[in-house]
C-alpha cells in the first residue's frame, strides 16, 4: 500500500529531526515530516476506497482514534499553516553566563526565518537572581540587558536560528506550550506509532479485497 510508505517517510523524517540541533534544518524537516504525516491517511483512503461501505465504517471509527491523539489536530492544523503561511515555529531560548553569574535571560520568539531578528522576538523576560545585590529588583530591563549582556544581545539574537548555547524549547502553535525538542519528537514519535498501527490494522483487515482486485 501507498499509505505504508509515507508511513515510512514521516518515521524517516523524524529520525533526522532527532539528530539534528540547527534550528534551520529542524524548520525544514519538521515541515517534511508534517507532510509525510498526514499524507498517511490519505493515502490509506485512495488505497483503499474501493472497498466501499466497509472501509467506509472502519475509517469513521479511525478519524475519531486519530483525533483523540494529542497531536493529531495538531498535525492537521499545522501542516496547513506551513503549506499556506511558511514553516514557523513557537521558540524559547533560555540563556545565562556560564559561571552562573547574572541574571537569566529568556527570549520567545517564532522561527519562521533565517536569521532571527529583532522582529520575530515576542518577549524578553529577566530572571534575577537574590544572590547578585548590585542587580536591584528596581532596575529596568534595558539596564539588566546592558549590565549582562551589553555587547551580545544583538548576536544572540542573530544565531538563535543556530545551534547556540543555552536551553531551547519549542512548540508547533502558538497556544501550546514551549518543551525542550525531545519531549515534543516523543509526542509525534507517539502519533506516528499510531498511524504505524492503523496502516497494520487496514493491511489485515483488507487483504482479501486488495489481492482480489490484483
Amino acid at each position: 500500500m501507498h499509505a505504508n510508505d509515507k508511513l515510512k517517510e514521516a518515521a524517516y523524517f523524524l529520525g533526522l529531526l532527532r539528530g539534528t540541533t540547527d534550528r534551520a534544518q529542524f524548520r525544514y524537516l519538521m515541515s517534511a515530516f508534517l507532510a509525510a504525516a498526514r499524507s498517511v491517511t490519505f493515502s490509506l483512503q485512495s488505497d483503499l476506497r474501493h472497498v466501499g461501505v466497509a472501509f467506509d465504517e472502519w475509517y469513521s471509527e479511525v478519524q475519531q482514534r486519530l483525533r483523540d491523539h494529542p497531536m493529531g489536530p495538531t498535525i492537521n492544523r499545522v501542516r496547513t499553516v506551513f503549506q499556506k503561511e511558511g514553516n514557523k515555529l513557537y521558540c524559547r531560548t533560555t540563556f545565562q553566563a556560564p559561571d552562573g553569574s547574572g541574571p537569566i535571560l529568556r527570549l520567545d520568539y517564532s522561527l519562521s526565518r533565517v536569521p532571527v531578528t529583532f522582529r520575530e522576538v515576542d518577549s524578553i523576560t529577566i530572571e534575577f537572581r537574590e544572590n547578585r545585590p548590585e542587580v536591584r529588583a528596581s532596575d529596568d530591563i534595558e539596564k539588566a540587558i546592558m549590565d549582562w549582556h551589553s555587547k551580545n544581545i544583538d548576536a544572540i539574537i542573530h544565531n538563535l536560528s543556530q545551534n547556540t548555547p543555552g536551553e531551547w524549547e519549542i512548540a508547533l502553535t502558538p497556544d501550546a506550550p514551549r518543551v525542550p525538542p525531545r519531549i515534543l519528537l516523543d509526542e509525534l514519535s507517539s502519533f506516528v506509532d499510531l498511524l504505524g498501527q492503523v496502516v497494520a490494522e487496514a493491511s489485515e483487515r483488507f487483504s482479501q479485497q486488495q489481492s482480489a482486485d490484483a
